[in-house]
């Protein structure tokens, strides 16, 4: 038989075979299996079939005991033993059809079976040589060989009981006939030696018969016994599957969820905590890549082991579940002391952080775990799960790797998940507009040109700052989208006040670096110009300094196919990232911008002002443009005149406005 072992807390599930096969049909084994389990299951199939065929063979026996004694009494009217096959043969096979079906029948029918048989053969050996001695065809005759073939093959395979009783029966059958032949013919020892020949040679071909029938039945049962079992493993299988992890025999989602509900239920009968501990694998993702995926999986049935080794003689025993690829869950019952939990889960963190030894490398997985209780952090069961979660994508020191639930984060995160959806839909929505600040010349503070900025009208919160949503438009992939609206929007607009007869020497547009890395965008750049009827030589697209710091092959090729368009490119917040000043020679850069951070402390903080003067020196001696940003007193306007910038912008002269508003800074062209 197979036996399953599966474990509820997640230990492999496991095929036993400890059942024989065809093979164990030895002929030492050739009336029974050496599996006594398997052995019983083969006598109530083998008696489920046979008893019926058994008993039908003693009618057919009655029906040929009928027939002999007619066709002997055709034959031999005068031969008197003739009528014993009716008067004695006859009532035994009677009887022992009738006791067939009784209890005790039921239960030893195969040695009832052999019993009748025995009786009703030497009975009719009898009564063949009471025949053959009143001038009939007895014993010493074909008729006497034919009965007892008859009797031969009914014992082994007509009545149909089992080999281990047939062997038996057949042999005592056989040695009736011997001790009835030799008495009818003590004086006849060579007819004597012939007929045993004959009967012996049958008695053979009967048992060969015999043992073959059963051996082939006995093969047949294996095989199908073999398919029941193999199914009901599966089933087994399947039903196990459906709420455990294949990997590492822990609990999935779906059978950690059901445990989670028994428990939730059992600790609110009873007034107890119950802990939830979601364990973030994720550094096994990003390993994956550097091994094969079998490796992969031992890496994380190693982890699984430690978790289980610091759990011991923890009471009691926690409960372990892979809730997705890269999470494991671990579920502490009767919970009395939250301090005590604590503890216990970050001997479990400690356990998964230390080093795994691959290829003689020491591989550090530093697992990160949320912690949230039942009741106190969610009254349901899918609230603590959404605790836990939330508990472990808090962003905290990296030395803090156990997390606990934290309702304002979670606000916080909702709030946050809620603005991403609605960002999604903001721009079909048309909830975007684009505001535009003016750039002046500093030297006679004329408008030169603007500044396109994005803004974003939520219809329930209002005005969402930049500073809030931007970074959330390059997390969610939409920056190509929306920067194309904005480029097309600002060169349309920049056109369309040329057409007016407004002065605008340029118009920049902020662009991203993920854009850089589009290989269309100087496609994008060129159409949106060509759409507008702007020419290029009026557009600025800023940059960041991070363009400096990653130095992409692919960013450097789009700027240099962007100058060859004719536009102008600006270093936007320079010096507030890591790059080095040699670097900006690298790039083909117009304009350098002063963030706002210099110009507003240059005055007072000598630090700032070294920086500020380093940039516009290097910018001087390079034939870049500048622009100081964030002019916001009147100081600091006189600070970036003394020192020669060339262009200025801020809230001194204007906040961002839209395109009507901002009509009021524009004058004539000359």
């Amino acid at each position: 038989m197979h036996v399953l072992h599966g474990a509820d807390r997640g230990c492999h599930a496991v095929i036993v075979q400890t059942q024989p096969t065809t093979h164990s049909l030895r002929l030492g084994l050739l009336m029974r299996f050496g599996d006594p389990l398997l052995e019983q299951r083969f006598l109530r199939f083998y008696e489920s079939f046979y008893r019926r065929y058994a008993q039908a063979s003693l009618l057919l026996g009655m029906v040929l005991i009928l027939g002999d004694w007619l066709v002997d009494r055709l034959a031999f009217p005068l031969v008197s033993a003739n009528s014993y096959r009716i008067t004695l043969c006859l009532p035994i096979l009677v009887a022992g059809l009738m006791v067939s079906f009784t209890q005790r029948g039921r239960e030893q029918w195969q040695a009832l079976m052999a019993t009748i048989i025995v009786l009703v053969g030497c009975s009719l050996y009898w009564i063949l040589a009471k025949i053959g001695m009143q001038q009939g065809s007895g014993l010493a005759s074909w008729v006497g060989i034919l009965n007892y073939t008859f009797f031969e093959l009914y014992c082994f395979v007509i009545l149909g009981i089992g080999f281990r009783y047939a062997l038996p029966t057949g042999l005592v059958l056989f040695l009736g006939f011997e001790v009835a032949i030799l008495t009818d013919l003590v004086k006849e020892l060579p007819q004597s030696v012939y007929w045993t020949y004959h009967a012996f040679t049958v008695f053979l071909m009967a048992a060969m018969i015999g043992w073959w029938r059963e051996f082939l039945l006995r093969k047949e049962f294996v095989a199908v016994a073999e398919l029941e079992i193999a199914t009901r493993v599966a089933q087994t299988q399947t039903v196990f599957l459906t709420g455990h992890d294949a990997l590492t025999g822990l609990y999935n989602l779906a059978g950690f969820t059901d445990v989670l509900q028994r428990e939730v239920a059992s600790a609110g009968d009873q007034r107890l905590q119950l802990a939830l501990l979601l364990i973030d694998i994720e550094p096994l993702r990003r390993n994956r890549g550097a091994f094969n995926q079998q490796l992969a999986d031992e890496m994380l049935l190693t982890l699984v082991e430690r978790l289980r080794q610091a759990a011991h003689g923890m009471e009691p025993a926690p409960v372990y579940a892979r809730t997705t690829s890269f999470e494991l869950a671990v579920m502490f019952r009767h919970v009395h002391e939250t301090s005590a939990v604590a503890e216990a889960a970050e001997r479990l963190l400690l356990a998964l952080r230390q080093p795994l030894q691959i290829y003689g490398q020491s591989i550090y997985l530093q697992s990160t775990g949320g912690l949230a209780f039942y009741p106190k952090d969610g009254t349901t069961l899918e609230g603590t799960l959404k605790a836990a979660r939330v508990a472990l994508s808090m962003h905290t020191d990296e030395e803090r790797f156990l997390r606990f639930y934290d309702s304002e984060h979670d606000r916080a995160l909702a709030q946050r998940l809620q603005l991403e959806n609605d960002l999604r839909n903001a721009l079909a929505a048309g909830q975007f507009s684009v505001v535009y600040q003016p750039v002046l010349r500093v030297a006679d503070l004329v408008p030169l040109g603007f500044e396109a900025l994005l803004r974003w009208e939520h219809p329930v919160r209002g005005a969402i700052s930049p500073v809030e949503f931007m970074p959330m438009i390059e997390e969610l992939g939409l920056v190509h989208e929306i920067g194309d609206w904005i480029l097309n929007k600002a060169c349309g607009q920049a056109a369309q006040w040329q057409r007016d007869g407004k002065m605008v020497h340029e118009m920049a547009v902020n662009v991203s670096g993920l854009q850089l890395l589009d290989l269309d965008f100087a496609q994008k750049v060129s159409r949106a110009l060509a759409l507008s009827g702007l020419q290029p030589q009026y557009l600025v697209l800023e940059l960041t300094e991070s363009v400096l710091v990653h130095n992409n092959d692919t960013a450097m090729a789009q700027l240099h196919a962007l100058k060859r368009l004719g536009l102008r490119l600006a270093l936007d917040d320079f010096g507030t990232g890591f790059s080095s000043m040699s670097s900006i020679t690298r790039f083909p850069f117009d304009i350098i911008k002063l963030d706002r951070s210099y110009v507003q402390t240059a005055s007072t903080q000598p630090a700032a002002e070294a920086i500020v003067d380093a940039i516009l020196a290097m910018a001087s001696r390079l034939g870049m443009d500048t622009v100081a940003e964030g002019i916001e007193t009147e100081e600091q306007l006189q600070y970036v005149t003394h020192r020669h910038c060339v262009k200025a912008q801020g809230y001194w002269f204007s906040k961002p406005l839209s395109a009507g508003e901002m009509s009021l800074f524009l004058f004539d062209a000359a």
